[in-house]
């Protein structure tokens, strides 16, 4: 049940791991 693209959240995960 994906709403948003891969890329945003992508882009979100490298926040969290940065």
């Amino acid at each position: 049940m994906r709403r948003y693209p891969d890329l945003q959240i992508h882009r979100i995960i490298k926040e969290k791991l940065a």
